[in-house]
């Protein structure tokens, strides 16, 4: 049983570790689009841009969790006499993770793109004042 465990908390610190890069790369595309909104006039483009990228680097987060499940798996495969539901309790870990990872970046996302419609919302209402 403490070889399992020691195979979970790896298991474990690799979901940690991808929620925690995740977390840092939004923070970043967070400032950073915060600085580019002030800017804004009409049109999302700056900010949608590094958007994008930031998009591509949560998929490449995804795709470590599932690398990370697959060795993981192998690995407790081996193992004789496996608790019941185990395989299928981490397997459901996997799926939260990688939905996590959506749900952070669509929150992230969402947010910037809120915070530069208030802007242009702002603007607009200023030029009609005009």
């Amino acid at each position: 049983m403490e070889a399992i465990r020691d195979v979970l908390e790896r298991w474990n610190a690799e979901i940690a570790d991808a929620l925690v890069r995740v977390d840092a790369t939004l923070a970043d595309a967070s400032a950073r689009g915060q600085a580019v909104i002030p800017h804004i006039v009409w049109d999302l483009t700056p900010l949608e841009q590094p958007w994008q990228a930031v998009e591509h680097q949560m998929h490449q987060y995804g795709e470590q969790i599932e690398a990370a499940w697959n060795r993981i798996s192998d690995e407790l495969a081996e193992f004789e006499g496996l608790p019941e539901g185990l395989m299928w309790r981490e397997g459901w870990r996997r799926d939260w993770a990688t939905s996590e990872i959506e749900i952070r970046y669509t929150r992230a996302h969402r947010l910037a793109v809120a915070a530069a419609a208030d802007v242009m919302r702002h603007r607009a209402l200023q030029a009609d004042v005009r």
